[in-house]
């Protein structure tokens, strides 16, 4: 739990992430590079999409855990996200 703790707590921005959306079979793997409220920029190998956070749950792979996060989460602005979050 400490682990998900502090990914959330993280900066984000130039983690390796994959996206697989809540509604259908929509995928996505890539690095994030922009961060909004309500949504992540990924760079992709197609180029650039942008994600609604809600809509997706995301994995992250440390060193020793994979770590899969549902969007809502994140549903915060970066700083506020940072300062102050509990699961």
């Amino acid at each position: 739990m400490k682990v998900v703790e502090k990914l959330l707590k993280s900066e984000l921005i130039g983690q390796s992430t994959v996206a697989k959306s809540l509604m259908g079979k929509a995928v996505f793997e890539g690095k994030i590079i922009d961060e909004t409220k309500n949504t992540f920029v990924l760079k992709t190998k197609k180029g650039r999409k942008r994600l609604v956070k809600t809509a997706y749950v995301f994995e992250f792979k440390t060193a020793k855990h994979i770590i899969t996060i549902e969007g809502r989460h994140f549903a915060k602005r970066p700083h506020e996200r940072i300062k102050k979050t509990k699961i």
